[in-house]
């Protein structure tokens, strides 16, 4: 009997995010549930917010376990979300509150490599003597604490088993968490040992990989697989929510707002368009999905704007997002300005998978090269009028083919939940022969 494959990760449904969703769609598409995972069970409000999606994972992977943290973890504050007023027991926000305050003022603790650290005691426990019952291990990072459990688990192995490790953001360099001092060096040790020891190494771009491995040698380098993000036809909506009339034209962005990642390079844009095609005013309509879309927007950036052009709507759960995009005649990605773009955002997979027009705002990188082989538009962040550019190219698209489906077929099929996963069957194959 064939062995089987085991993914770590805390990085999955109930539990939202990207890295989440993207885990859920690639391991429940693997042939005959070849991979179990385990996980954690969420134990603060935001962890829990994706009941239909752990659903879906459920019913499509033979073994999911959710590993319980004692009772004492619901005081440690991992975020500071667990500290902000909620539904929670007054006594247990005092002690939070003083937790955090605590671990400010040690934040290192925090950053190495992150507070899901805390957990790794518990995956150990579950998996150390179960593990030489499993062919490969995968180790699936947003939080690259899970990274330590499989370099502890293949120093006890060694070649008894082998250890995939996915990244999906950069750890010691990330532009966008930036780690100073001696927080830097210690992150930087346990990455090195980490891309040594692990025997596969998967990055969602190439670009990606290149940025994490950057001068780290030739036998590292040779260890680096690209492995696309991934979207799931059978988990859009058969009857999504009506578009609005046909006689518009509806943008959405569907997500939050963060770091430099501002509503005002998407608005400012609208602006710039409106200003020399007011005739457009009549028929644009943007819609931002998502929660802090107003905390982070300067209304400046839209006062001149004819009323009801842009709206804001709340955040929506991830399978009701997949209807948003189906519902929209254009979608809308933003990656924050940089001399050149490493990140894909997990939701292009999705865009591609809908089937729908999509306006990139980015720089030269990852998303930029998708998006040229899928047929898209593409506007630099800094540039109001590429924006506005991009938007009327794909206005005109709509008007003149809006029932159509959209994108190069090949891309669409190569980032498809079927072909990512037999991609990955066929990488672990390699790495066994």
């Amino acid at each position: 009997m064939n062995k089987k494959n085991l993914l770590l990760t805390y990085c999955f449904p109930p539990f939202p995010g990207p890295e989440s969703y993207l885990a859920a769609k690639l391991f429940s598409n693997m042939p005959n549930s070849d991979f179990d995972v385990v996980t954690i069970k969420p134990i603060k409000p935001w962890m829990s917010e994706e009941e239909e999606l752990f659903k879906y994972a459920s019913e499509r992977i033979s073994r999911i376990v959710q590993l319980g943290a004692p009772a004492w973890f619901r005081f440690i504050p991992l975020a500071k979300r667990d500290v902000v007023k909620s539904n929670s027991n007054p006594r247990i926000q005092k002690i939070s509150k003083l937790f955090w305050a605590t671990s400010r003022a040690g934040a290192i603790i925090l950053k190495l490599p992150d507070p899901f650290r805390v957990f790794n005691n518990l995956v150990w426990k579950d998996i150390s003597r179960s593990a030489r019952n499993y062919e490969t291990i995968l180790t699936w990072s947003q939080y690259n604490s899970i990274s330590l459990i499989g370099l502890r688990i293949k120093k006890k192995l060694g070649n008894e088993i082998k250890w995939v490790a996915y990244f999906g953001d950069p750890w010691h360099l990330n532009p966008y968490v930036p780690l100073k001092g001696l927080t830097k060096k210690l992150n930087q040790r346990m990455q090195n040992r980490v891309f040594s020891t692990a025997d596969l190494l998967l990055f969602p771009t190439q670009d990606m990989a290149d940025f994490m491995t950057k001068g780290l040698g030739i036998e590292i380098k040779k260890k680096c697989k690209v492995l696309l993000h991934t979207f799931d036809t059978a988990i859009y909506p058969q009857n999504p929510s009506e578009r609005i009339s046909k006689n518009f034209v509806l943008f959405k962005y569907i997500g939050q707002f963060y770091g430099a990642r501002k509503p005002e390079i998407i608005t400012q844009g609208i602006s710039t368009l409106i200003a020399r095609r007011p005739d457009l005013a009549k028929i644009l309509r943007v819609e931002f999905v998502g929660s802090n879309t107003m905390e982070r927007l300067d209304e400046k950036t839209i006062v001149d704007l004819p009323k009801g052009l842009v709206v804001h709507r709340q955040q929506v759960t991830y399978l009701e997002s997949l209807g948003e995009m189906l519902s929209a005649d254009c979608l809308i990605s933003l990656d924050a300005p940089a001399q050149r773009n490493i990140f894909m955002s997990a939701k292009l997979s999705d865009y591609v998978g809908a089937r729908k027009p999509i306006v990139a705002i980015t720089n030269e990188g990852a998303t930029a090269n998708l998006i040229s082989e899928y047929g898209g538009w593409i506007a630099n962040p800094d540039s109001p009028k590429e924006i506005a550019d991009a938007f009327e190219q794909a206005i005109a698209q709509v008007l003149t083919n809006r029932e159509a489906d959209f994108g190069n077929a090949e891309i669409r099929a190569q980032m498809s939940a079927e072909n990512t996963s037999k991609h990955l069957l066929n990488l672990l194959r390699n790495i066994q022969n």
